[in-house]
């Protein structure tokens, strides 16, 4: 099985130094341990106050390996020149967007929200959302956004059905409307399901019988989490085809427009 990483990042974090900033890090972790590609954004361009500097920073750096390493790109709809920051990066080759309400501090169902969901689909790009970077019990004590809610989530993607896209570092997904709704069976979107809950629960079997298993991801959560867990997880997963598509396979049906 060749694993997908659908969640991976470079850069700088402003409240901990971790070992991986550069493509090439990345990369020998990858080959450490067996991870194909991954799906790439910039860390340090989450708290820049203009985060289209993060993203020529991660587009420069990615440039030689876009044979691995696929950029998204981190926009703020709250920032003058959104519009225009998502259509550069957009031609400079981003497969999708990660937007972070919680850090950016917007609402998806007001109008920065909408503006930019209705942006990201109308561009046909994949939309991320990243619900937590690091356990708030581990946290720096300036690092306080909350963590994004799977209902607060769904009421903002809700009015727009042509968007794809991915819940990442999610848990409780069981009993949100992603799974509870069964009009939500009919788009076309990724649940990452690296959480320790996975294994816990059972969640994986759960969640693939209620909502098929084209739905679920998995991303290492690299460099701010190392990547041995989630795969991990794949491993114990008796149903091999299961482990296939989660590791990879539903990722790359997810990236086609």
């Amino acid at each position: 099985m060749e694993f997908f990483d659908a969640h991976a990042s470079l850069g700088h974090w402003p409240f901990r130094s971790h070992p991986v900033r550069t493509a090439a890090q990345l990369l020998a972790r990858y080959d450490s341990c067996g991870i194909a590609r991954g799906l790439v954004g910039s860390l340090s361009a989450v708290c820049y106050r203009d985060p289209q500097a993060g993203n020529d920073e991660l587009l420069a750096e990615l440039a030689p390996h876009r044979e691995r390493l696929l950029p998204l790109a981190v926009l703020d709809p709250g920032y003058a020149g959104f519009e225009r920051d998502l259509a550069a990066c957009q031609a400079a080759g981003c497969v999708g967007v990660r937007l972070f309400p919680n850090y950016h501090r917007y609402e998806l169902t007001a109008a920065p929200g909408r503006r930019a969901l209705g942006a990201v689909a109308e561009a046909g790009l994949l939309a991320c959302f990243v619900c937590r970077h690091e356990d708030r019990r581990q946290r720096h004590w300036l690092d306080d956004p909350e963590d994004l809610e799977l209902a607060a989530l769904a009421a903002g993607l809700q009015p727009f059905p042509t968007l794809r896209f991915l819940v990442l570092e999610g848990i409780g997904y069981q009993a949100s409307p992603f799974v509870t709704d069964p009009r939500w069976r009919e788009r076309r979107f990724g649940l990452d399901v690296s959480r320790l809950e996975t294994v816990l629960y059972g969640s994986i079997d759960q969640l693939a019988a209620s909502l098929g298993g084209d739905k679920l991801v998995c991303g290492s959560g690299l460099p701010l989490k190392g990547p041995h867990s989630a795969l991990l997880k794949l491993d114990l997963l008796p149903d091999r085809a299961l482990a296939a598509a989660v590791g990879g396979t539903n990722l790359m049906a997810l990236l086609q427009p």
